[in-house]
């Protein structure tokens, strides 16, 4: 970036200050602003550049992902980000090392997430003297994992580099006068963009969440599907939450729209930063919004499964940006990995190798989308034991419903002073919690039997349980206790009192 201009002199020059005694970290500080990045001289989080990449033909918007294996999580997140992939591994390779497993879990991540088109630039070529030897020998190992993983080597551009001392990044190295293909730039130049879905609903994965002073609320993230202008109202899932755009820029420019691809910082109106995390996903508030996911039917490919996996057990999924365990609910059947044909009807647990249909039902709120409808987000990784042990794609979801009102059997153990109607309650089910007013009392009832022992009565207190109406006044999703229990527990408390009391859902009204 800096020999394209994308990276000024005089910030060449602070970089370089600041990192005298560690002169070789000096191109990587330009993505590490991280201070524990720096000392420990790895990546730690994902960094979209501020600066673009520009070719003749092309403008990249740059993301910058942690290599290291304790940070894969944050690595995910980052190639989720991505429509193509530049891989970088060193000219000196060691078979059967970490730095293999990292780079097969690099591609099925980018594989899984939809990217097709990966550049791999073979680095510190100067270390080895621009040994063809070292080169070809780290090719061939590659192009075995990346035939592993879906890709076609063919088609895949492999490029001895030196970072380091510029050779193949824009001119022609004469030092290895042996390699025919292009430059890395010319590489660059040849990616085809993928086509966008702009008329489809908004769909915008988080990355991050900031609190910028004399601004107010930043939103990182990636455009999936759909355009977004200012002024647009949003609802943020799996909370709910609803929020105004109110500027948008790409490359720390001020744009009018952001469409599919786009990696942007959107200001927003009402909301804090502490209420948005990575893996949300805003949308249209009255197109299509997106909802929390109950359970979501899956079709999953196990290549690394160490052990069985059966009814009850978990496993961590990653979907665009978010990343959330899931407990298997359900698994249907087993699968033919060439024809998809149904080898097993009602198979008792998965093994390594299998193909199969399960139901997962996410521990923690979670957005996931039908495949069919939305690519970007119905894609899914699974992972076990910091290893990427399988892949999938989302087939169908069970959304929770968002209530304007809802019936549910409360019992309070404290409260500073009895309910009527009209009071506020603090209302929390799962992480999602909100305000919601006493619309009725419908009884007072012996909570095992549910036995009425005063119909309609004036107040509600601790001695005994009480069905009553509720009418939130902010966003909730609920599923009555009979459906789900997840979705049907609530935690309850006065204005004052906080998780005084607990309850479940009898039914809602959406």
């Amino acid at each position: 970036m800096y020999l394209m201009g994308a990276v000024s002199q005089r910030e060449m020059e602070k970089i370089e200050q600041e990192c005298i005694g560690m002169d070789s970290f000096k191109y990587a500080w330009l993505f590490d602003k991280r201070r524990d990045a720096r000392k420990r001289g790895i990546t730690i989080e994902v960094l979209i550049a501020s600066q673009t990449l520009s070719t003749s033909r092309c403008a990249f918007a740059v993301v910058d992902t942690p290599g290291h294996l304790d940070y894969y999580k944050n690595t995910i997140s980052g190639i989720a980000l991505g429509d193509c992939g530049l891989l970088v591994v060193p000219a000196v390779w060691v078979s059967q090392s970490d730095e293999m497993a990292v780079v097969r879990d690099q591609l099925v991540t980018a594989f899984t997430f939809g990217i097709r088109q990966v550049i791999v630039a073979v680095n510190k070529m100067d270390t080895v003297e621009y040994a063809q030897e070292s080169f070809d020998q780290v090719k061939t190992e590659v192009a075995a994992i990346m035939k592993s993983t879906g890709f076609v080597p063919e088609k895949v551009y492999l490029i001895p580099v030196s970072g380091w001392a510029g050779d193949n990044l824009i001119q022609k190295s004469t030092r290895m006068t042996w390699f025919d293909g292009p430059t890395l730039i010319d590489a660059l130049d040849h990616v085809v963009s993928p086509r966008r879905a702009a008329e489809k609903p908004l769909r915008v994965s988080l990355l991050e969440a900031y609190k910028i002073s004399g601004v107010g609320t930043v939103a990182v993230g990636r455009v999936e599907t759909g355009t977004m202008k200012p002024g647009t109202t949003i609802a943020f899932s799996p909370t709910g939450s609803i929020s105004a755009v109110q500027s948008i820029e790409m490359s720390h420019q001020a744009v009018t729209e952001a469409r599919p691809g786009d990696n942007i910082g959107f200001s927003l109106a009402g909301i804090s930063a502490k209420e948005l995390k990575r893996g949300y996903i805003a949308s249209e508030d009255l197109r299509d919004p997106a909802r929390q996911a109950i359970e979501f039917t899956a079709q999953v490919v196990f290549a690394h499964l160490d052990g069985l996996l059966s009814v009850g057990s978990t496993i961590v999924v990653h979907c665009h940006t978010t990343r959330v365990t899931c407990r298997v609910k359900s698994i249907f059947a087993k699968l033919d990995r060439q024809t998809g044909t149904v080898v097993d009807g009602n198979p008792k647990h998965i093994e390594n190798g299998d193909s199969c249909i399960v139901v997962l039902v996410p521990t923690e709120p979670m957005t996931v989308e039908a495949f069919r409808e939305y690519p970007s987000l119905g894609r899914i990784l699974l992972r076990e034991e910091n290893c990427v042990t399988g892949f999938g794609i989302v087939k169908s979801v069970k959304k929770a419903r968002k209530a304007t009102e809802f019936t549910s059997l409360l019992a309070f153990s404290r409260l500073s002073a009895p309910l009527t109607v009209g009071s506020d309650i603090n209302v929390r089910c799962r992480s999602v919690q909100a305000v919601c007013q006493v619309k009725s009392i419908v009884a007072k009832v012996d909570g095992p039997t549910e036995t009425v022992a005063d119909a309609q009565p004036e107040f509600i207190d601790t001695t005994a349980s009480f069905i009553v109406v509720l009418e939130p006044k902010q966003p909730i999703f609920l599923e009555t206790y009979q459906e789900h229990h997840l979705f049907g527990t609530i935690f309850v408390g006065g204005s004052t009192d906080v998780n005084s009391g607990f309850g479940c859902v009898k039914s809602v009204k959406t």
